[in-house]
């Protein structure tokens, strides 16, 4: 039996109308360095797509603090196949 991890950002992002693009932006405005994003576009596209197959604990503090999760769940899901 096979562990599947999933990200469900790309779920989160439609359930509150924001798109990829307009998480970047969030990213950039959340950075101390105007000029840098704490997500690059690259790394929100492949969690989008659940084709990451690491993902940086930065990231996902990101993502929490961005979206305003409160459960982890919410974002991550462990399924056995």
């Amino acid at each position: 039996m096979a562990v599947v991890v999933e990200i469900r950002l790309k779920e989160l992002l439609k359930e509150r109308g924001i798109t990829q693009e307009e998480l970047w932006n969030m990213s950039k405005e959340d950075s101390n360095d105007p000029k840098t994003a704490t997500l690059a576009k690259s790394s929100i596209s492949e969690m989008c797509n659940n084709v990451r197959q690491s993902i940086n604990k930065k990231h996902i503090a990101a993502v929490v603090e961005l979206l305003d999760i409160e459960d982890i769940n919410e974002l991550i899901i462990i399924r056995k196949e």
